[in-house]
């Protein structure tokens, strides 16, 4: 009786065992996917730098056509007033 008792133990220790070992796993694939996640989300903030970038191009070029478009319709305004 004693002795399957403690194979019952033991049996139950090995489960236990597996059971912490199944969790451990689980841990490491949550790590493993937060990385992911977390690697995923650098590269996307990564690429809307860039089109920041871009667009921040694009803001100055079109600033820089309304001066040139403001300063001639000036020039025009001054030259039709003479």
């Amino acid at each position: 009786m004693t002795d399957n008792n403690t194979a019952n133990d033991s049996s139950e220790n090995t489960q236990d065992g597996r059971t912490h070992d199944l969790q451990a796993s689980d841990n490491n694939n949550d790590s493993t996917n937060n990385t992911n996640v977390s690697t995923s989300y650098k590269q996307e903030y990564e690429d809307l730098i860039e089109v920041l970038k871009e667009k921040d191009k694009e803001i100055e070029t079109l600033k820089q056509k309304t001066i040139e478009l403001e300063n001639e319709a000036n020039t025009t305004n001054y030259k039709q007033e003479k």
